[in-house]
């Protein structure tokens, strides 16, 4: 397993997969805290042994339902236990021995002689014949390793299973006083990637800087200099991120000047290609397809009835409200409607000309309670924030003022009308007693 680190989420999930009763690590990769195992494997009892070299180390993991005890070894890279399994004594060891190490041999011999059914599980990188390594590749520790197999009547479970990345050989064994016959090794898939990571790759729109590159090298040059500052506190630090500050809005400036006007020439292109390519840039994406539509808790998914249910939802939406007669204000709304409904235009026109509207303190209050807390403003430069910042005095001011001004467009209405009339009065008599044409001539 190289690189413990990159690699912790695949091992879960084997685990997870496969629930093992006992677990064997080799090539760690560097030293990793017990804690940090113990975290991973937290349902199993964890024996770890440093390496010798920067991919040594060895984890022997045997789940806490096993009774079991450690054998203690001295000597790196391998660690052993001793489990009941069936009513069974087994002596389980996990070995790695570094391609330019010999095997031990000597303490594989050791642990031999503590019990007769023997585990040991491991990369040996021993390549030899008997296990289904190509003759081209058997080493020396391959011809060793099958001159102690045969000498203590041991097999090799996994015989003919690859397990190497690099190369088809077989080099993490399995090596025990059973017959193979009477057991079953397989390979999960991807057994070389706790190894080597495989990549995945997707594919990802690629974003392009809005902003050219001379001013990505000045930002990089101003962050320089923040952060130069922030550690130094020197006047001059400061006094040349200052200036360097001046110097990347003025040309932040400058480019987004450019880049309106350049803007705008395109769209007052006289050819409509590049108008329209320019203009589509500006039109909001498309809304997202919806597959369903959900209504409390009921799902439609069909598109008819999609339509039936939005058609419905909006008819509801837009009908005419649902008066109470029980109530007085729905009465009285009722009525008014009934009444404007008989009703000319022009008396209702009239009418609301001599209206003779009140306001109170309580009703503005109400009403600029209910502003938006906004800071933008209008043709007036006043925000809603402003007024909702009046004191509180000021609100019996505004309701004078906006009496005055009722009344005083009701009064200019009346006058404008009063002259309206005088002047259709003054046309008709202008007209009647202007010259007029008779058989004898004119008057």
């Amino acid at each position: 397993m190289r690189s413990f680190y990159s690699n912790q989420d695949d091992l879960k999930e084997m685990i997870s997969d496969n629930c093992p009763a006992i677990i064997s690590l080799n090539e760690l990769g560097t030293v990793i805290p017990n804690k940090l195992i113990k975290q991973l494997f937290f349902s199993y009892n964890i024996y770890t042994k440093e390496g010798t070299n920067s991919h040594g180390g060895v984890v022997l993991a045997v789940d806490k339902k096993l009774k079991c005890h450690l054998i203690d070894m001295n000597e790196p890279n391998i660690i052993a236990v001793q489990t009941l399994i069936n009513n069974k004594e087994y002596v389980i060891a996990s070995i790695y021995s570094p391609p330019a190490e010999r095997l031990p041999i000597k303490a594989m011999t050791t642990l031999l002689n503590q019990s007769k059914n023997i585990i040991l599980i491991g990369d040996l990188n021993a390549k030899h014949q008997d296990w289904g390594c190509p003759g081209y590749q058997v080493n020396p520790k391959g011809r060793v390793l099958a001159e102690w197999l045969i000498n203590h009547n041991l097999n090799v479970l996994n015989a003919g299973l690859k397990t190497s990345l690099r190369s088809d050989t077989t080099i993490d064994l399995l090596i025990s006083t059973e017959i193979p016959e009477s057991c079953e090794c397989r390979t999960l898939p991807y057994t070389a990637a706790l190894k080597l990571r495989v990549t995945v790759w997707q594919e990802v729109k690629r974003k392009r800087p809005s902003i050219s590159p001379s001013l990505r090298i000045l930002l990089r040059h101003k962050h320089y200099l923040q952060n130069r500052y922030r550690h130094t506190k020197h006047e001059e630090d400061r006094l040349r991120l200052r200036s360097w500050n001046y110097l990347v809005k003025h040309e932040f400036k400058s480019h987004r000047q450019r880049t309106w006007e350049q803007f705008i020439s395109t769209v007052a292109s006289p050819n409509p290609t590049s108008f329209w390519r320019t203009v589509k840039k500006l039109n909001k994406k498309k809304s997202v397809d919806f597959a369903a539509l959900t209504e409390e808790k009921m799902v439609h998914k069909n598109p008819v009835n999609i339509v039936k249910c939005l058609t419905q939802h909006f008819t509801e939406r837009h009908s005419p409200p649902k008066l109470d007669m029980m109530n007085s204000l729905d009465k009285e709304a009722y009525e008014l409607w009934k009444l404007y409904s008989t009703a000319d235009t022009d008396d209702i026109e009239l009418v609301s000309h001599h209206s003779d509207l009140q306001f109170n303190i309580q009703d503005l209050k109400k009403t600029i309670g209910s502003l938006k807390n906004k800071n933008s403003s209008g043709f007036d430069h006043v925000s809603n924030k402003m007024i909702k910042l009046l004191p509180t005095h000021y609100v019996g001011y505004l309701r004078v003022r906006f009496e005055y001004y009722v009344g005083r467009f009701a009064q200019e209405v009346d006058q404008r009308e009063t002259k309206v009339d005088q002047d259709r009065t003054r046309r008709a008599l202008s007209f009647g007693s202007g010259p007029t044409r008779t058989k004898g001539g004119p008057r």
